[in-house]
C-alpha cells in the first residue's frame, strides 16, 4: 500500500515531465513542418531551373545545327572561291603571255605618263602668239580674234596652265576681276564645259567652232615668273605642228613701255628677257615647221593679207585695230630707260643683227644656215654672261 501511495506521489511530477516532452515534440513538428515547406519550394525552384536547363540546352541544340549548316554553306562558298582564284590566276598568266609576246612589238613605243594626252592635243589646229610682254602682243592678239575663224586666248600659259583644273573660273577671275578686263575672245573664257575642266580641255572645245584656237604668250625675265625653256618644252611635246606667230618690238620701245609699266623692276632684266625672247623666236623659226615673224613698228594691211595665206583665215578686218597711236615709235632714245651703255649697245646690235636675215615680204628669217646658227650661238653666249639660264642646244 505504501509503495502505491508514492508512485501516486510521483505521478504528476511524471505527467509535468511528459507534458515538457510533448511540447518538445511539437516544437520539433513545427520545425519539421516548416523544413517541409522549404523543400517544397525547393523543388518548385528546382523544377524551374530543370525547365531552363532545357531550354538552354534545346537553344544550344539549335544553334549548333545552325553552325553545321553554316559551316557547310562557308565551306561552299570556299569551294567557289577557290575555283574561281583558279580562273583568275589562269587568265592572268595569260595576259601576262599576251603582253610579254607583244612587248617586243611594242618597244619603241614611247609610254609617258599621260599617254592619250599628246594624241588628244595634236588634233586641235592650234595658233601661238609669241612675244616680249609691251611689244604689242596684246593688239595684235585682238587683230587675230577679229577673225570669224580664230579664238585667241590672252596670256593663259597653257605651259603653266594646259592642266589647271576649273580653267574656265580661273581665267575669268584673272582678267575681269583682277585686271578689269572686258569681255572679248581674248579676255574671257565662256563655260562650255563642266566645272574642272583643263584649259587644255577648252581648247580641243573651242576647236569645234573655231579653225584656229590658242594664246598670246608675253615674256618677261625667269626671275619674275615666267620660263622659255618650260614654254619650249611643251610646245614641241604637244604643239609641234601648231602655227606660230613671232612679234618683235625694236628694244628701245619696248624696254621703255616695260619701264614705265614696271617702275621697281630692275631694267637690267629686261635686257636679259629681251635677248632671251628674241632667241626664243629665232629657234622656233628653225626648229618649228610653221611660223612667222612680224616685226611690230612694219605692221600693215599687207602684213595680214601674208599671214591670212599662211593660216587660210579671214583676216579681212584685223587691221582696222591698228593706228599710227598703235605703232608709234616710243623710246627712240635710251635717256628714259636708265640702261648702261653696254646694255644699250648690246641691244642696238642684236636689233639691227635681225634684219640681216629678216625677209620683210615673207615674214620670216632667211634660211641662211651657218650665219644664222651662228648668231643663234653669240645670243646664248651673251645671254649666259648676263646670268641666263639655258639649256644646252645640243
Amino acid at each position: 500500500m505504501r509503495e502505491f501511495w508514492s508512485r501516486l506521489r510521483r505521478f504528476p511530477r511524471n505527467l509535468l515531465s511528459i507534458g515538457v516532452d510533448i511540447s518538445r515534440l511539437d516544437q520539433k513538428l513545427d520545425g519539421i513542418r516548416l523544413s517541409l515547406a522549404d523543400l517544397s519550394r525547393l523543388d518548385k525552384e528546382l523544377d524551374s531551373i530543370r525547365l531552363s536547363l532545357d531550354d538552354v540546352h534545346a537553344h544550344l541544340v539549335h544553334a549548333a545545327s545552325g553552325r553545321a549548316a553554316d559551316r557547310e554553306q562557308l565551306d561552299a562558298v570556299g569551294s567557289m572561291l577557290t575555283t574561281h582564284s583558279v580562273t583568275i590566276s589562269e587568265k592572268i598568266e595569260k595576259l601576262r603571255a599576251i603582253i610579254a609576246g607583244e612587248d617586243e612589238e611594242y618597244s619603241s613605243v614611247e609610254i609617258n605618263r599621260k599617254p592619250d594626252r599628246r594624241v588628244f592635243l595634236e588634233k586641235i589646229s592650234a595658233l601661238f602668239l609669241v612675244g616680249h610682254a609691251r611689244s604689242g602682243t596684246t593688239v595684235l592678239n585682238d587683230a587675230l580674234n577679229m577673225s570669224p575663224d580664230i579664238w585667241m586666248f590672252g596670256e593663259a600659259n597653257f605651259h603653266y596652265s594646259g592642266e589647271r583644273r576649273d580653267f574656265q573660273s580661273w581665267y575669268n577671275e584673272m582678267h575681269q576681276h583682277l585686271f578689269g578686263n572686258p569681255f572679248t575672245k581674248t579676255t574671257h573664257c565662256p563655260k562650255l564645259l563642266d566645272r574642272g575642266a583643263t584649259g587644255e580641255d577648252y581648247l580641243a572645245k573651242l576647236s569645234n567652232y573655231y579653225r584656229f584656237v590658242g594664246d598670246g604668250v608675253a615674256f618677261r625675265d625667269e626671275t619674275l615668273g615666267y620660263s622659255f625653256d618650260r614654254f619650249m618644252e611643251y610646245q614641241q611635246r604637244y604643239f609641234f605642228g601648231a602655227h606660230y606667230i613671232c612679234l618683235l618690238r625694236s628694244p628701245r620701245a619696248t624696254l621703255s613701255s616695260a619701264i614705265k609699266m614696271w617702275p621697281d623692276d630692275d631694267v637690267a632684266l629686261y635686257v636679259r628677257s629681251y635677248l632671251r625672247t628674241l632667241l626664243l623666236c629665232v629657234d622656233i623659226s628653225r626648229i618649228f615647221p610653221n611660223c612667222k615673224i612680224v616685226i611690230h613698228e612694219n605692221i600693215t594691211e599687207r602684213t595680214f593679207e601674208v599671214l591670212s595665206e599662211y593660216l587660210n583665215a579671214d583676216l579681212s578686218n584685223s587691221f582696222h585695230l591698228y593706228s599710227k597711236d598703235r605703232q608709234k615709235k616710243t623710246g627712240d632714245s635710251w635717256s628714259e630707260t636708265g640702261l648702261s651703255l653696254e646694255h644699250q649697245r648690246l641691244l642696238d646690235e642684236a636689233w639691227q643683227r635681225l634684219f640681216t636675215y629678216y625677209d620683210v615680204e615673207n615674214l620670216s628669217l632667211r634660211n641662211d644656215r651657218d650665219t644664222l646658227q651662228g648668231w643663234q650661238q653669240e645670243l646664248r653666249e651673251t645671254l649666259r654672261k648676263l646670268g641666263a639660264g639655258l639649256v644646252s642646244s645640243n
